[in-house]
């Protein structure tokens, strides 16, 4: 659909990953996503409704999208709750950005409490995005690893076509 200012992108259909070693099967859809300022300013993907990946265990997990809002700009924040095979909510949750680093935690407060903290809050990084290619912005914001997937080495030199040369670090 088109907004005017913006985009917003509704995906069909059911997204599968089967693990062959375990046999576990994990199925999500995309949540709509919209890409702001088509226009003017600086384009970005701001995903806005949440998603719910279900294991073929029973296991599931719900993932939040913060909704940035018509005038407070990007948002790039998510939580993750996940729900074990009986149904019982874990008591773990991941907070972070899907752009920057994603935390464990077991702090289900929105931050915004004036409540005395909890004593014992365990918070740990599990995920940090890895350093980007020099001059990224021009080369579609590839993180380092992303564009060494295009390295071709001497084992597959003459076996595969040339990179993309502007994604060549």
């Amino acid at each position: 659909k088109f907004w005017a200012k913006s985009v917003e992108i509704i995906n069909k259909g059911e997204i599968k990953l089967t693990f062959k070693n375990s046999g576990l099967v994990y199925s999500w859809t995309q949540p709509t996503t919209m890409i702001r300022n088509i226009i003017a300013g600086e384009r970005y993907v701001e995903p806005v409704e949440s998603t719910v990946v279900y294991c073929s265990n029973g296991e599931k997990a719900l993932i939040e999208f913060k909704a940035g809002g018509m005038f407070s700009g990007r948002s790039e924040e998510l939580t993750i709750k996940a729900w074990g095979a009986s149904g019982e909510q874990q008591p773990y949750i991941v907070k972070g950005t899907w752009t920057n680093s994603l935390i464990l935690t077991n702090d289900s407060s929105d931050g915004k409490s004036k409540k005395d903290k909890k004593q014992n809050i365990f918070e740990k990084e599990v995920w940090k995005v890895g350093p980007t290619v020099n001059n990224c912005k021009k080369k579609f914001g590839f993180p380092l690893f992303a564009a060494q997937l295009n390295e071709i080495t001497p084992i597959e030199s003459g076996f595969l076509p040339p990179p993309d040369p502007c994604l060549i670090p």
